[in-house]
């Protein structure tokens, strides 16, 4: 049977939230029993008022549907049968962990996880990387962002410096700059 030495226990901390999950997941479950079963569909009174105008539109078009009960026969059995056939290939897949069947392609495939994480990483992280990296970093951030901050800086930095020419201290040159100012006011008051 099983070689205990190979089974890895899970710690606490991940197993009793999947204990909790899995109840209520199976009460979950009974709250939606299909019509055919004559409980009371719970989840359908739920979901009414979000699906009631996408229904009537289904119904005034293909009345015959209104119930849907071999549809609803259908999906289950389909789910019952997809399930069982997983447990079964995981069963005899590990049932006798000393005889591992070598690798196969479908075997392959689906270890690697049909390889949609190195398609994901292909098609949607490096591309963004790689404009994150060479645009976004080094043109966007570097020369128009951090240009802009520095360029604001540095002609503020002229300003300041060119201003402090004219703060002297010389009590003679703030007399006569306010007298000019005078009467350029005066000037332009009379003329204009």
């Amino acid at each position: 049977m099983i070689n205990h030495m190979y089974i890895r226990m899970n710690p606490a901390t991940m197993t009793i939230p999947l204990i909790i999950l899995a109840i209520l997941s199976a009460f979950g479950g009974l709250l939606g029993l299909p019509h055919f079963t004559g409980f009371h569909n719970i989840m359908k009174d739920w979901h009414e008022p979000v699906f009631a105008k996408a229904m009537n539109v289904i119904y005034s078009y293909r009345p015959e549907e209104a119930h849907l009960l071999s549809v609803e026969l259908v999906l289950i059995l389909v789910s019952v049968a997809v399930a069982l056939t997983g447990i079964i290939i995981a069963f005899k897949r590990f049932a006798n962990i000393e005889k591992i069947p070598a690798s196969t392609p479908v075997s392959t495939l689906l270890e690697n996880k049909l390889y949609v994480d190195e398609a994901y990483d292909k098609v949607i992280i490096e591309p963004i990387q790689k404009t994150s990296e060479g645009f976004l970093w080094k043109i966007f951030d570097m020369k128009i962002i951090d240009g802009a901050v520095n360029g604001i800086a540095r002609y503020i930095s002229n300003i300041g410096f060119d201003w402090r020419r004219l703060q002297t201290g010389i009590i003679q040159d703030y007399t006569t700059v306010s007298v000019a100012g005078v009467i350029v006011i005066l000037l332009y008051l009379l003329f204009v």
